[in-house]
């Protein structure tokens, strides 16, 4: 599955298996800070991104 065929938001199992490696990393926006990451080599994770409330 290309990320340009997801349709709906947050990421099921079936679609974050489905994921397609690209020529380059990247990372499909699951909610709340928390992203699925795809590498070139196929090698999938996930991330948790925040800040910090002083900044």
């Amino acid at each position: 599955m290309r990320r340009s065929d997801i349709k709906r938001r947050p990421l099921s199992d079936t679609v974050l298996e489905r994921l397609e490696p690209e020529t380059v990393e990247y990372r499909e926006n699951d909610c709340g800070g928390l992203y699925f990451r795809v590498k070139p080599s196929g090698v999938k994770s996930w991330t948790f991104r925040f800040k910090k409330p002083s900044g």
